[in-house]
């Protein structure tokens, strides 16, 4: 008899234990989600000298991150600074590079990869630089901006236009008449690239 009140009791602690309350929802611990490192969208370029701004997250990381970005090869940008959520890159030389951005803090973080292109500065070429000629010559110049950032735009002034004059602006800006013996300058703007040059005239 003991022995089947014995068997009695074991079953009645199985049947009480599996028609426990399984209403509620099973909490998975999310520690184990692998840390993602986000960056803002690219193109990533930057001109010689100034820097860019990429910003930058690590979405499931554990701890507070510690970036890295490393450059392959060196010598065209740098990493300048690394302020909160940001990384700050500076150009050097023209050219590309891949950047690897890893999270010191969160080691499983997959390393993300970035091309960076660094450019030279726009730069306004005029020819001829300096403008010598005699009364009564016409002079053509010839104007380009190098490395544009934007479709480049020319505006010419001639500081004395007693000296030397654009005489058909609107059919030849580019081309200046030498009316006598004397000194001027001209200023030519690239008004889209903020660009301005001046160039001296001697007339003979």
């Amino acid at each position: 008899m003991n022995q089947l009140i014995k068997y009695f009791l074991i079953i009645s602690i199985f049947i009480l234990t599996s028609c426990g309350d399984h209403s509620k929802p099973i909490v998975i611990d999310g520690s184990g989600t692998t840390p993602i490192i986000n960056l803002t969208s690219g193109p990533y370029a930057v001109i010689v000298g100034q820097e860019v701004t990429i910003g930058v997250e690590t979405q499931f990381g554990v701890s507070e991150p510690i970036y890295t970005a490393i450059p392959s090869p060196t010598g065209i940008a740098q990493v300048n600074k690394l302020p909160t959520g940001q990384i700050v890159i500076k150009g050097q030389k023209a050219g590309s590079t891949t950047f690897t951005i890893t999270d010191q803090a969160n080691p499983t973080a997959v390393p993300r990869t970035i091309e960076v292109t660094v450019k030279d500065p726009p730069k306004l070429e005029v020819t001829p630089d300096p403008i010598d000629g005699i009364i009564g010559q016409s002079i053509l110049l010839e104007i380009t901006t190098l490395n544009p950032e934007n479709d480049a735009k020319f505006t010419l002034l001639i500081n004395d236009t007693s000296v030397a004059n654009i005489l058909d602006a609107a059919n030849n800006p580019n081309l200046i008449e030498l009316l006598k013996i004397g000194i001027t300058k001209v200023t030519i703007e690239d008004v889209n690239n903020n660009l301005t040059k001046e160039v001296t005239i001697t007339v003979k």
